[in-house]
């Protein structure tokens, strides 16, 4: 084999390695990265560093105003929010597509969560694996 076969295979193997540790990856699993390298108290531009470096589409800083604490929203209406909800005043949003399904019609993603005090400091933070059927 030439350098260039072997550059080759070796690019293919480096990229299937990584998609398959990528789709492996749970929300639980997910909670516990954002625990280890996002504690609570961080700064956002912690938060945002967070999600470029792992390349995962994000929103910005979202104001959260009085209506959307009574909005409908499954990942904000959940009760581990409760002791820190009257402190969040805004939140930073990610989608981690495609981290498994069937490959057919059924794929998993995990959106993910930051939210902050008025500060600009992080004071929760939610993963949760969903289910886009096509």
């Amino acid at each position: 084999m030439n350098r260039l076969h072997i550059t080759v295979v070796l690019i293919l193997v480096s990229v299937v390695t990584v998609n398959c540790a990528h789709r492996a990856l749970t929300g639980e699993q997910m909670e516990q990265v954002m625990v280890n390298e996002v504690p609570i108290g961080s700064d956002v531009s912690r938060v945002i560093g967070f999600f470029d470096s792992r390349h995962i589409d994000h929103t910005g800083i979202v104001q959260l105003d009085n209506e959307s604490h009574s909005r409908p929203d499954t990942l904000f209406s959940n009760p581990t929010l409760d002791p820190v909800r009257d402190r969040i005043r805004s939140h930073v949003g990610g989608l981690m597509r495609d981290v498994g399904g069937d490959g057919f019609l059924t794929r998993w993603d995990i959106i993910v969560r930051f939210y902050l005090d008025g500060n600009g400091k992080v004071v929760a933070h939610q993963a949760k694996k969903v289910e886009t059927s096509f």
